[in-house]
């Protein structure tokens, strides 16, 4: 899981602007006219869940957005894929609409509190092979929870037993 707070990307960018010799001030500002739209997901969003699984979607789990930490991650996602589109989409999920949404239980479950998953729809931008860093792919995410349930024998993801497990006896 990646964990992003505040501080490190305080960091990050800080590093970066020594690192970079021909760093200008002026650049930190987002041209207005190439806005990420940031779109809170809901619980009944099930064509936006099916198009980030089927996008692969840049996926930060545990992120903390607040202020204008959006527009940094979007820099930062621009600046190293050099993406100029005007279709940069960013979805934000709480670890509540998460649970619900696949059905995750116990141990398997988002902080409901205050638990972001950032994901960034890089297709849709027109990005060919983004920089992922400590991201994750979508679908892996919601995969490796869908695995941990089914070895929980959870019937929400019977559906799943052939693909990953075999045949492991679920009854109906």
């Amino acid at each position: 899981m990646a964990i992003f707070n505040e501080g490190y990307i305080k960091d990050f960018f800080n590093k970066k602007k020594k690192e970079d010799t021909k760093y200008n001030k002026e650049s930190d500002k987002i041209n207005e006219n190439k806005k990420a739209n940031v779109i809170n997901v809901k619980l009944s969003d099930k064509n936006i869940f099916d198009k980030l699984y089927h996008n692969e979607a840049l996926t930060a789990e545990g992120i903390i957005i607040k202020d204008n930490n959006c527009d940094i991650i979007e820099k930062w996602f621009r600046e190293r894929n050099n993406c100029t589109s005007n279709n940069l989409n960013m979805y934000i999920i709480t670890g509540k609409v998460m649970n619900d949404f696949y059905h995750l239980t116990t141990d398997n479950k988002y902080p409901e509190n205050n638990f972001k998953i950032l994901c960034i729809d890089w297709i849709t931008a027109g990005v060919r092979s983004p920089f992922k860093s400590k991201w994750r792919w979508f679908s892996d995410v919601v995969d490796n929870n869908a695995k941990r349930e089914i070895a929980k024998r959870n019937p929400y993801y019977k559906h799943y037993n052939s693909i990953y497990y075999g045949d492991i006896g679920f009854e109906d």
